[in-house]
């Protein structure tokens, strides 16, 4: 017994002939129901109609002999078309063009799909929440210098929303961070940064002491921090377990605070 041409309400169901056969009982039913629908065919094959979609269903056939009647055959199980597509999760999440204030956060496009965008401060109890029928979003009147944790769910074109995405990570800029009561250095350059862009290591060359460092990636979070030893005036970081990308490095001198850009390869 088998199903073929599986449509949304119909199905065609064909078995191997019985020469001895008068006729045959056909039942079919949902998979989860009690009783069975039943109809006898004079071929062995039969149509079904007017079936639901997206639905499981269970069928067996009984044949009828001159000399009475066979047992059931085995229960064979099909199910019908009309499926949605599962709802699925995002992966790709990024963030850009963070200020003090301010950040454009970005997803990848579901195509025809609308969206569930959950933000907070990633000390905060509530999530902000929103819904925009674009793969991004820009955040307005942040405070500054504050991390922050984001995700997204998908809403789908059948009304299905996907589970929440992985949670994602910014940090706005501002005076108030670690480094910076101290002036950011725009025009002078108080350090050298080779090679750039690297693979393995980047190595800072400055006349005067670096006191601290702190490395960003473009989603604006930390990926490493730290002192660079005073005694040794090229000072040598190692980047080699960092994924390929631009990164900034902001650097304090006394006072001051320089930051620059370098790609990893």
């Amino acid at each position: 017994l088998s199903v073929s041409n599986i449509q949304e309400t119909s199905a065609i169901l064909i078995w191997t002939a019985n020469p001895s056969a008068q006729s045959y009982e056909v039942q079919y039913r949902e998979t989860e129901s009690v009783n069975w629908n039943s109809f006898n065919a004079n071929n062995s094959f039969a149509i079904l109609s007017g079936l639901m979609a997206c639905t499981d269903y269970e069928i067996r056939i009984k044949t009828t002999c001159v000399t009475g009647l066979s047992d059931w055959s085995a229960i064979s199980t099909f199910q019908t078309a009309g499926c949605a597509s599962p709802c699925t999760s995002l992966v790709g999440l990024f963030s850009h063009n963070i200020t003090s204030s301010s950040a454009i956060l970005v997803w990848d496009l579901v195509p025809d799909a609308s969206y569930n965008l959950y933000y907070r401060e990633t000390s905060a109890a509530n999530w902000n929440t929103y819904t925009t029928p674009y793969p991004l979003a820009i955040l307005f009147n942040l405070p500054a210098c504050t991390p922050f944790e984001w995700y997204v769910e998908v809403i789908c074109t059948n009304g299905q929303i996907s589970n929440p995405s992985i949670i994602a990570n910014f940090s706005t800029t501002g005076s108030t961070c670690r480094l910076a009561d101290s002036k950011i250095a725009e025009s002078e350059k108080l350090f050298k940064l080779f090679p750039n862009p690297a693979s393995h290591f980047i190595e800072l060359q400055s006349e005067e002491e670096i006191e601290f460092f702190e490395i960003y990636n473009v989603q604006g979070k930390i990926v490493n921090e730290g002192e660079l030893h005073p005694s040794t005036q090229n000072k040598k970081i190692n980047i080699s377990h960092f994924s390929k990308g631009v990164y900034f490095i902001r650097i304090q001198i006394e006072d001051t605070v320089q930051q620059v850009s370098f790609i990893k390869n």
